[in-house]
C-alpha cells in the first residue's frame, strides 16, 4: 500500500524550483574540474548541514559528499541517488548571464572551465531532493543514501566512492542516477539496458628509420605503415566482433614528423575502443596488440602498444527499469517515457556502482533538456526547463522503491 504522501512532496518540489534553478546557475558560473570540486564540494556540504544532515567524505577522498536520511516510515530498504559534480576543461561559449569565466592550470596551459556536461543540474537536482524528502523524514519508508560524486570526466570517481565504501554503510540495495540528454524533448524520459560504452584507451608507438624524403628506399617509413595500421585496426569491428554486438575503435590523435622533406623515425597515435558488453571488450582488446606488431612487422616497422583501462560498460537492471518506467508514466504519463532508440558509445562511471562491478543492481536513466547544442561541447547547457521533472522522477523513483521493498 501506497501511503506516501506524493501530492504533497509534488508540492514541495514545485515549489523548490526556482531555488533549484539558481543554485543550479551558481553551480555552473563556478565550474571545477575532476578532482578539484573543492567549493562545489563545500557548497554541497553547508546546504547539506543546513537541512539537518551530517555530510562525510569518503576515506581518501578530497572531494565529494555523502548524506543519509533515516526514514521513519516502516520498511528496511536502502537505496542511493546519485549526482557528478565536476566539470570540463571547455571554453564556454553560450553567453548566457551565468556563463562560466573560469580557467584553470592543465599540464602547464590555461584551459577555461565549464559545465558542458549538464553536471551542474546533476548537483542542483540531487540538493533539491535531498531538501525537499528531508521534509518528509517521517515518511520515507527507508533509508536515502545522497551520493554526490567527484571525477566523473576521467577521474574514475564512481570507483573511488565505491572503494570508499559508500554502498556498505549502510548497504544498499540498489541505486539511481539521472543524466540529462540535450536532443531528448526537455521532460522526457528515456531507457535503457545499456545506456554507456565501456572507455578503454590506447597508444601506439610505430618506429620505423628515418631519412631524407628523397631516398625512401633507404629508410623504414613509420607514416604509411601507421596508416596501415589505422586502416587494418578496422577489421577487429568488421571481422573479428559479432556484428550484433557494437563496437567502436577510433584513433583520434596522429603525430609524427617535423617538416615536409624528412622521413621521421617514429608515429605515435592514440585512440578509444567502446564497446556495450565485457565479450566484445575483451576480445578487442586482446587483439588490438596483435594487430599492432603484426602490422608494423610486415613493413619491417616495430608497432608498440599500451593500453589504459577506462570505465566498464554501463548495463542497468530490467526489473529496476520498469520500476523507472512505472514512476515516470505516473508522473508524467506514458507518452513522455521512450526506449532509448539507438546505442550511444559514450561512458559513464556509474558503472563501478552496478553488478557487474561487484556492486548492486541500478539505473540511469535520461532527462531531456532539449536544446540544439551537444553535451562536451561549448554552447551546451542544461537549462531550466528540466529542472522540475528531474527533481520530480529522481524523488518518487527513491520512494517507490522503498515503497516496494516494504511491501515485498
Amino acid at each position: 500500500m501506497n501511503d506516501f504522501p506524493d501530492k504533497k512532496l509534488d508540492a514541495q518540489l514545485a515549489a523548490l524550483e526556482k531555488e533549484v534553478r539558481e543554485t543550479r546557475e551558481y553551480i555552473h558560473s563556478h565550474p571545477e574540474l575532476s578532482l578539484k570540486e573543492f567549493e562545489t564540494t563545500n557548497l554541497i556540504e553547508s546546504r547539506l548541514r543546513d537541512w539537518g544532515y551530517e555530510p562525510f567524505r569518503p576515506p581518501g577522498l578530497e572531494t565529494g559528499a555523502v548524506a543519509v536520511l533515516k526514514g521513519g516510515g516502516g520498511g528496511k530498504g536502502v537505496v542511493a541517488l546519485r549526482a557528478d559534480i565536476d566539470a570540463l576543461p571547455i571554453r564556454e561559449e553560450t553567453g548566457l548571464p551565468y556563463a562560466s569565466k573560469v580557467t584553470a592550470d592543465l599540464d602547464g596551459e590555461e584551459v577555461g572551465v565549464m559545465h558542458a556536461c549538464g553536471h551542474d543540474g546533476h548537483t542542483a537536482v540531487l540538493l533539491g531532493v535531498a531538501r525537499a524528502l528531508k521534509e518528509f523524514e517521517a515518511d520515507v519508508p527507508g533509508t536515502i543514501v545522497f551520493v554526490f560524486q567527484p571525477g566523473e570526466e576521467g577521474g574514475g570517481g564512481g570507483r573511488l566512492m565505491v572503494e570508499g565504501g559508500v554502498l556498505e554503510d549502510p548497504p544498499v540495495q540498489a541505486i539511481f542516477a539521472h543524466h540529462c540528454r540535450y536532443a531528448l524533448p526537455t521532460g522526457m524520459i528515456e531507457l535503457s539496458e545499456t545506456p554507456n560504452a565501456s572507455t578503454d584507451a590506447f597508444e601506439i608507438t610505430v618506429r620505423g628509420r628515418g631519412g631524407h624524403a628523397a631516398y625512401p628506399h633507404t629508410t623504414v617509413d613509420p607514416i604509411p605503415v601507421a596508416a596501415q595500421v589505422v586502416g587494418s585496426l578496422q577489421t577487429l569491428v568488421s571481422r573479428k566482433s559479432h556484428p550484433a554486438r557494437p563496437a567502436v575503435v577510433t584513433v583520434g590523435c596522429i603525430e609524427g614528423g617535423t617538416t615536409y622533406n624528412v622521413i621521421p623515425d617514429v608515429v605515435r597515435m592514440k585512440g578509444t575502443v567502446r564497446t556495450l558488453d565485457p565479450e566484445t571488450r575483451n576480445l578487442i582488446l586482446e587483439n588490438l596488440g596483435t594487430v599492432v606488431r603484426g602490422t608494423a612487422e610486415a613493413s619491417g616497422a616495430e608497432g608498440t602498444l599500451e593500453i589504459r583501462e577506462g570505465y566498464p560498460p554501463v548495463r542497468c537492471d530490467r526489473g529496476l527499469i520498469e520500476l523507472v518506467r512505472r514512476t515516470a508514466g505516473r508522473l508524467f504519463g506514458p507518452d513522455k517515457v521512450r526506449d532509448q532508440p539507438d546505442q550511444t558509445m559514450g561512458g559513464e562511471d556509474f558503472a563501478y556502482y552496478l553488478e557487474d562491478q561487484g556492486g548492486v543492481p541500478g539505473v540511469i536513466f535520461r532527462v531531456g533538456v532539449g536544446g540544439e547544442a551537444n553535451q562536451h561541447t561549448p554552447r551546451f547547457d542544461y537549462g531550466a526547463e528540466a529542472i522540475l521533472p528531474a527533481l520530480k522522477i529522481m524523488a518518487h523513483v527513491a520512494v517507490d522503491f522503498l515503497q516496494d521493498q516494504r511491501g515485498s
